[in-house]
């Protein structure tokens, strides 16, 4: 039940999209998909992320923008959705304190929107800089607002996924 919950809440996050005159919208799946990642861990955080790439590459539309087959998945943004997976393990394998948490997800934020960029840089052939300008740069002011909102309220999370799974919480300490 967690997994099928848990890739809705990322179809849903990705629905809510902003458009960018770059061509990346801004959506809130780099908020959920972390926060999944950090209050389930990493096998429930990849899972959810996997289960949502493949209803995806099905067709099913799941992606920015209700779109969904395996063209979106190897067009421009396929980077930043073949990122999530990196994005849900790197925050899932965080110990279990708020430090820990903070940089684990910082440091996946930044690889996801760092291979987005690569990806897009690379299938668009422009320039690394003009890749950056259009999906690294616009994003890193609300990469921190999440990053603040993940520490804030994984733990919370995590105590709603423990209490529906019967396991013991994480106990994320200060």
């Amino acid at each position: 039940c967690l997994l099928a919950l848990s890739t809705a809440l990322i179809i849903i996050a990705s629905q809510l999209a902003i458009p960018l005159p770059g061509g990346v919208p801004f959506t809130l799946q780099t908020l959920v998909i972390p926060l999944i990642a950090a209050a389930g861990g990493w096998r429930l955080g990849t899972g959810a992320v996997s289960l949502y790439l493949l209803l995806g590459a099905c067709g099913l539309p799941v992606f920015s923008g209700a779109s969904g087959g395996i063209a979106v998945l190897f067009g421009p943004n396929g980077g930043f959705l073949w990122g999530f997976l990196l994005l849900a393990l790197i925050t899932g394998l965080a110990k279990n304190t708020r430090l820990s948490l903070t940089l684990a997800a910082a440091l996946a934020l930044i690889l996801q929107l760092l291979l987005g960029a690569a990806w897009l840089a690379w299938i668009s052939r422009l320039p690394f800089a003009a890749a950056a300008n259009a999906a690294i740069w616009p994003f890193l002011p609300t990469t921190l607002a999440k990053l603040l909102l993940l520490v804030a309220l994984a733990p919370r999370l995590q105590a709603i996924f423990a209490a529906y799974a019967g396991k013991v919480s994480r106990g994320y300490q200060k």
